[in-house]
């Protein structure tokens, strides 16, 4: 194949990255699984990343995604943030977008804590 051989040469790996990963079918999520069983005897070609909310952790748990859930390696849970963090979060994306004008009202260390998306979306 093309791209066995490209990344053979090359020394690559490559990395399928799935967001929103909690909404897939379970047959979808098995198809997956067996994209990571190509080539499993010589070496692993293919490297999954699914990404989602915590609904996908308890799915991964289901038997229907047993052999799937025995190939993760990394499993891991981002907090939300803290109201400390807010403001300074908030402020280094304004600054990433290209304005250091303060747009909040209060000042986002008084506002509620939350995820990292939920802010995001706001500002």
């Amino acid at each position: 194949m093309p791209l066995s051989r490209l990344c053979a040469e090359n020394r690559l790996r490559p990395v399928l990255i799935v967001d929103e990963a909690h909404h897939l079918r379970t047959e979808l999520l098995e198809d997956l699984r067996l994209l990571t069983n190509y080539a499993m005897d010589s070496e692993n070609r293919l490297t999954v990343v699914l990404v989602g909310h915590p609904e996908l952790r308890r799915r991964m748990s289901m038997a229907a995604l047993d052999a799937l859930a025995q190939r993760s390696v990394v499993r891991a849970h981002v907090r939300g943030l803290a109201r400390d963090e807010m403001g300074p979060y908030l402020a280094h994306r304004l600054r990433l977008a290209g304005t250091e004008v303060p747009l909040f009202e209060p000042p986002p260390s008084r506002q509620r804590e939350g995820s990292p998306r939920a802010r995001h979306d706001r500002a």
